[in-house]
């Protein structure tokens, strides 16, 4: 009997998806002392997903799948926007008196950004895609977050994030996550 293989490309992106919507969720309910911690997590597991998503998912897309462009641009100015959004919530605090209906409207935006991409660009990326390919990439996805894992500082018990602002981290995921997938496609 062949063994099944993982989670391919895809699954794995969806279920970062579920990642964040699930750390929303608990910020949202958390106590005050824990709701620093979980912002942190919640702007790291955001950084390294768009910075995978921007190094690896949308090239592929745009080369793949004719007509993407338009496509991939919408997603990457929602994750531009997003990338600004979250960096202005974590320098405003959790302790503003903002800060909840902040984190929602946030909350709400990238919830829509994601169904975008569960919607549109991921049908793509399949299409695009043969399921070797995809559980190749997966395999290269999950060595790409543990480099930027090392590369930055891993979420686990969540560091202080670089200064001046989370937009640092989003430029040092997406340049760590660059380095090992050009060196993934080399070997």
């Amino acid at each position: 009997m062949a063994e099944r293989p993982g989670p391919d490309l895809v699954d794995l992106l969806i279920s970062q998806h579920e990642q964040v919507r699930d750390l929303f969720r608990q910020l949202a309910a958390a106590p005050d002392t824990d709701r620093e911690r979980l912002l942190r997590r919640l702007v790291r597991v955001i950084a390294w997903h768009e910075s995978i998503e921007e190094v690896i998912v949308h090239p592929i897309v745009l080369g793949r799948v004719m007509y993407a462009e338009h496509l991939v641009a919408r997603r990457e100015q929602e994750e531009h926007q997003a990338k600004h959004d979250i960096s202005a919530l974590y320098l405003l605090g959790v302790d503003h008196p903002d800060f909840s209906q902040r984190c929602a409207q946030l909350a709400a935006d990238l919830q829509r950004h994601l169904l975008h991409e569960e919607t549109e660009e991921f049908p793509a990326l399949r299409l695009g895609s043969s399921p070797a390919e995809l559980h190749r990439l997966a395999t290269v996805v999950t060595q790409t977050w543990t480099a930027m894992d090392a590369a930055i500082g891993s979420e686990d018990g969540d560091p202080p994030l670089p200064e001046p602002a989370p937009i640092a981290l989003f430029d040092r995921a997406r340049t760590a996550a660059r380095r090992w997938y050009q060196l993934q496609e080399l070997t």
